[in-house]
C-alpha cells in the first residue's frame, strides 16, 4: 500500500514538471535543474533541490595584457635629455631679475650628448645648431629644467629660459629654481657641465 502511494506521488510530480516545461516553452537546462531523490520508498519522503540558474552563465572579466601595455609604451615617442661639457665658460648677470647667462665657447665644447629616457635606448652626439633647432620646436612654450656645474661651482638646479648661438658662443639664460641661491657673476668656469631635462621628441 505504501509503495503504491509512493508511485502515484512520483507520477504526479513528473506530470507537474512536464506541464511546467510545456507551459513555459523553455528548456529546463537553461534556467533550472530539478533533482528528485528518494532514499527509501517506504519513508514516503521526497527531497527537491534547485540549482541557481545564474551559475551556468558566469562571465569572467577581461584582464589587460601587460605585454600590450609595454608595446604601447615602446611605440610612443622617446623623451630626450641633453648633456654638454666644455673646457671653459663664464657666468654673467642676466637682464631680468634673478637670471644669469652661462656662456660656453663652441670651440671649447668637448661633447654635446642627446640620450633617451627609459624604456627607449637611443643616444647620439649632436651639434649646437641641432640643439638650437630642437629648442625652438620643443622648449619655447615650456622651458626645461636642468642643472649647471663646474669644477669651481657646485651643481645648481635651474630653469633654462632660452638658448642663443652667437659669435661662436652658446648662451644659456637660466634662473635658479631655488630663489634663495645667488650666483657670483663674471666668474670664470673650468670644465662647465650643463644638463637639460627631457622633451617628448614628437616634433
Amino acid at each position: 500500500m505504501v509503495v503504491s502511494t509512493w508511485r502515484q506521488s512520483m507520477k504526479k510530480l513528473i506530470a507537474v514538471t512536464s506541464v511546467a516545461v510545456l507551459v513555459g516553452g523553455l528548456s529546463v537546462t537553461c534556467f533550472a535543474s530539478t533533482t528528485t531523490s528518494t532514499a527509501n520508498p517506504t519513508t514516503n519522503s521526497t527531497t527537491t533541490s534547485t540549482v541557481n540558474p545564474t551559475a551556468h552563465s558566469t562571465t569572467h572579466p577581461t584582464t589587460h595584457s601587460t605585454t600590450t601595455t609595454q608595446q604601447s609604451v615602446q611605440s610612443s615617442a622617446p623623451a630626450f635629455n641633453f648633456v654638454l661639457q666644455g673646457k671653459t665658460g663664464k657666468i654673467k648677470k642676466g637682464t631680468a631679475e634673478n637670471t644669469y647667462v652661462i656662456v660656453v665657447p663652441i670651440k671649447s665644447i668637448k661633447y654635446l650628448l642627446q640620450y633617451s629616457e627609459r624604456p627607449h635606448k637611443v643616444s647620439k652626439y649632436i651639434s649646437t645648431s641641432n640643439l638650437a633647432t630642437i629648442w625652438q620646436h620643443n622648449f619655447t612654450q615650456v622651458p626645461p629644467n636642468g642643472s649647471i656645474s663646474a669644477n669651481s661651482m657646485h651643481p645648481i638646479a635651474v630653469t633654462f629660459n632660452s638658448i642663443k648661438i652667437k659669435d661662436n658662443n652658446v648662451y644659456f639664460n637660466v634662473t635658479p629654481i631655488d630663489k634663495k641661491i645667488t650666483i657670483k657673476p663674471n666668474a670664470n668656469l673650468k670644465t662647465p657641465h650643463v644638463f637639460i631635462d627631457s622633451y617628448n621628441g614628437r616634433n
